[in-house]
């Protein structure tokens, strides 16, 4: 079950699909959801990047780490958890996610309240497992890189609007 809330963050009723979510939550209603991101950085200065499969929204798009709507009464560090285990097979402890904003909807950010967290990995004792009904692609690659790609008009569009407006903000508060 997935929660829906009105514009001040407030629950109103729940649904059992992403599908209903997503469709309850278009413009022009009154109804907003709830989702969580999270960014993975490696030591050494690398960031994880998620291609989401033809059939999931955004579609073929790199973007988050991992990301996904909170289900209703679950902590946004639950949801982070969780998506970090079933999409990278990641398990973390919640003292290791790092909260990084409480962000409001907005135009740009498909009208979801989203909380953005990072984590730090050690590639040394931990390794990404890709679900593959979840992702269709993962990629890693140095901050660097990936700025020089989003500076560059020819592949920029390869990105999730939403990942884009994310990172910005993260650099900003970095």
């Amino acid at each position: 079950m997935f929660s829906i809330v009105n514009k001040n963050g407030e629950y109103k009723f729940s649904v059992s699909s992403k599908k209903t979510l997503k469709t309850l939550c278009a413009p022009p209603s009154d109804n907003y959801c709830e989702s969580v991101h999270v960014f993975v950085e490696l030591f050494g200065g690398r960031f994880v990047l998620q291609r989401k499969p033809l059939d999931e929204y955004p579609a073929g798009l790199l973007g988050s780490s991992t990301s996904g709507y909170r289900k209703f009464r679950e902590s946004c560090t639950t949801t982070a958890k969780h998506k970090l285990y079933t999409d990278l097979g990641l398990s973390v402890n919640s003292e290791d996610l790092i909260k990084i904003a409480d962000i409001k909807p907005e135009k740009h950010n498909d009208r979801e309240f989203i909380t953005l967290f990072t984590y730090l990995m050690d590639p040394v004792k931990e390794y990404i497992v890709m679900n593959e009904d979840q992702s269709s692609a993962i990629v890693i690659m140095s901050f660097g890189d990936l700025l020089s790609e989003l500076d560059n008009i020819h592949t920029v569009g390869k990105y999730h609007k939403q990942f884009i407006s994310l990172l910005n903000m993260y650099i900003t508060l970095k």
